[in-house]
């Protein structure tokens, strides 16, 4: 069984998320920022990170850049719905996200996005090798 570690500030979005994931047979951890994501992966290994890049205390772009840098072979998905950021009508988030897979992610999700999109996803990625898809 895979084990997941799932990072947003937001307990819906947490909880969704791990009730889904845990409903495919996957084990779920969840965290609130990357700090404590940072915290948990010290003394718990996982197969996979999804992360939101809009979080206090420590925000995903720079979560990513620290999980890469020591577990490079840990794969990530980043998420984003453009948080406190976002400008109508722009592309910001869908910048982001790509800004996040130049920081290390393996891929990434816009919100907002399906249960089933955010499943498929990271089944996709757990069975590919460890190369970057975007």
């Amino acid at each position: 069984m895979a084990k997941l570690l799932i990072v947003d500030d937001e307990p819906d979005i947490r909880e969704n998320l791990s009730e889904c994931f845990e409903l495919e047979n996957f084990e779920t951890i969840k965290a609130v920022n990357g700090l404590n994501a940072l915290e948990i992966l010290e003394t718990q290994s996982v197969d996979a990170v999804i992360i939101d890049l809009f979080m206090p205390e420590k925000n995903g772009l720079e979560t990513i850049a620290e999980l890469r840098r020591r577990w490079p072979k840990l794969k990530i998905i980043a998420m984003s719905g453009g948080g406190p950021a976002r400008l109508t009508g722009s592309n910001l988030e869908n910048d982001l996200l790509h800004v996040a897979i130049d920081y290390g992610a393996d891929m990434s999700l816009q919100k907002p996005f399906s249960l089933l999109e955010a499943v498929s996803a990271i089944k996709r990625l757990l069975a590919s090798p460890k190369l970057s898809i975007q």
